[in-house]
């Protein structure tokens, strides 16, 4: 399974749709402090279900969301879009690529996707704002998404 492609809008410093690609051999993300490199590796934790605010630097989950600049206005919803191949079918899925999308709300619901990239066509989703999921704490929200939807590879 490899990495190859990242697309955010509304994550963090990323109010623009932002598209990173990345191809075989090593890929480096470089720019001045600020400019949102940290921002990169939230982004690929959070799409994997990641449920803790502090393990993406913020206290609460919608920090996640652009708040907007002096030049850009908020956005209303923060999404991460993480595109996998899936050549030896360590996603459990019979797709290849598979794209993982997983989008927050400012009004505190969520979605996760799993799609079969090349078909551009969704195999998997959750709602947790219209189930279940979404009532529970968010330790028992990760667990349930994380089994349901996300398997994950033996090592």
């Amino acid at each position: 399974m490899k990495l190859q492609a990242l697309r955010l809008h509304g994550f963090k410093s990323f109010a623009d749709r932002t598209e990173l690609r990345f191809h075989d051999g090593l890929t480096a993300i470089v720019g001045p402090n600020g400019c949102g490199k940290s921002n990169i590796s939230d982004a690929v934790r959070w799409v994997l279900g990641e449920q803790k605010a502090s393990a993406i630097r913020s206290s609460r989950m919608d920090e996640a969301i652009f708040q907007g600049t002096t030049d850009g206005r908020r956005v209303n919803r923060a999404e991460v879009e993480l595109v996998v191949s899936n050549e030896e079918g360590a996603c459990g899925v019979p797709y290849d690529p598979v794209e993982i999308r997983r989008t927050v709300f400012r009004d505190g619901g969520y979605e996760l996707q799993i799609f079969d990239a090349a078909q551009a066509e969704a195999v998997a989703t959750v709602a947790a704002a219209s189930s279940d999921l979404g009532r529970l704490p968010p330790s028992k929200r990760a667990a349930s998404v994380i089994t349901q939807e996300v398997r994950q590879p033996t090592l």
